[in-house]
């Protein structure tokens, strides 16, 4: 086992000191509790610890000073500010006076952990180089944006990393309501302030679901969609693949050339379908257009919606038109999905053992090569084991007519 590192907590509230002892047990001390700022430089000092939390509500002018003596004096110790006010204001002014990141109250035992272990990451200089999932159709109506929420949910259960849901769907997105919060931070304001950003102003900016995954909403109002060049969705996507492990991106289902910039920089594209004509034809021709440009099968993945076993047009039929394996199939349950999206919740919050929810489980297995822990005895079904499993591309082509 790793030795913990050290810590040091300044604050006058023993909940939260306790809070933070517990996120941490596994990979720190907490070697003492300050309760107040005068005197607490010393303190630190002769503790020489590898990490500090300030709890910014003591004193806000003291502990904006005490931030910047340390980062000047004792340059190796991580600086992580505590408050229970979100004002960018008070997170652009604890950056510059040195802090290594902004942490929330009340506290999150997951975001604790994940910031400190990103500061020693950075401290040791480990380069990020995110997978970005782009879920799409371009036709509507297929369910995009449930699979697209409920993906980036369970990548983020599975591995623990720092996942980010993005939602470039500038006119119509809907993966704020989806998840009942606020669009508070959109993709037009990170390609704004794209020019300042480093990384803890980065990940003090993007809002946090409950889950632990980020969330760059779309805009509230059309007039405000611009993001200024074409070209702009592909230069946001590199700078925040050095940031994230894993980038799900909500994307119009207009092909153009914005939404073509982010389709070149990703490593999976969900193209969805479901189990209609219209909707097969529409998914062949978005096939054809991407291969026509040189994408490769193991970059498009077909991934049928709201499927059902009983239908005539099932997956060896799909395969046929398609001219390639079907990558997953996502159980059809409408009480269980409208329910989530009326009440802005993930499926597993209310609906964890139902098929649809596995089934999208079962994706984030296959994206990120982690197995999903299935209670002993629990029969997954055909959904969520064979039919999810990669498919073998079909050896001949029986022409269809669509």
């Amino acid at each position: 086992m790793a030795e913990k590192i050290a810590g040091v907590i300044l604050s006058d509230d023993d909940a939260l000191a306790a809070e933070i002892k517990d996120a941490l047990t596994d990979i720190a001390d907490i070697k003492t509790v300050i309760p107040e700022v005068r005197g607490a430089y010393g303190d630190i000092k002769e503790q020489a610890p590898d990490m500090v939390f300030l709890d910014v509500r003591i004193d806000v002018e003291g502990v904006f000073a005490l931030t910047g003596r340390i980062d000047r004096l004792l340059p190796n110790v991580l600086k992580f500010i505590v408050s229970d006010v979100m004002d960018p204001a008070l997170i652009i002014r604890c950056l510059r006076a040195g802090a290594d990141d902004f942490i929330e109250i009340p506290l999150n035992r997951a975001v604790i952990s994940e910031s400190v272990t990103a500061a020693l990451e950075k401290r040791t200089g480990r380069e990020r180089e995110g997978n970005i999932v782009v879920v799409s159709s371009n036709k509507g109506g297929q369910g995009v944006t449930t699979l697209a929420v409920n993906l980036a949910a369970h990548i983020r259960t599975l591995t623990g990393g720092r996942v980010l849901l993005a939602d470039l769907r500038l006119q119509t997105g809907d993966v704020a309501l989806f998840l009942d919060m606020e669009s508070r931070y959109t993709a037009p304001d990170l390609v704004k302030d794209m020019p300042r950003l480093d990384e803890n102003l980065l990940l003090s900016s993007l809002p946090k679901h409950g889950d632990g995954f980020y969330v760059l909403a779309a805009p509230e109002e059309i007039g405000v969609a611009e993001t200024g060049a074409p070209e702009s969705f592909g230069r946001m996507l590199r700078m925040l693949k050095e940031h994230m492990d894993y980038i799900v991106v909500d994307i119009s289902n207009e092909f153009n050339e914005q939404t073509a910039s982010v389709i070149d920089l990703a490593e999976k594209v969900l193209l969805v379908s479901q189990q209609t004509i219209p909707a097969l034809k529409s998914v062949r021709k978005a096939l054809d257009l991407f291969r026509s440009v040189g994408y490769e099968e193991d970059k498009v993945k077909i991934v049928v919606n709201r499927y059902e076993t009983g239908n005539d047009l099932r997956c060896e039929e799909m395969e046929k038109i398609f001219e390639q394996g079907v990558y997953a199939t996502v159980a059809n349950d409408y009480h269980a999905v409208t329910e989530a999206i009326n009440h802005g919740r993930l499926l597993s919050e209310n609906h964890e053992d139902t098929p649809v929810n596995r089934d999208i489980g079962a994706i984030a297995s296959l994206i990120t090569g982690i197995q999903q822990e299935t209670p002993a005895g629990r029969d997954s079904g055909l959904l969520t084991s064979a039919v999810n499993i990669l498919r073998n591309p079909m050896a001949a082509w029986r022409k269809q007519s669509i």
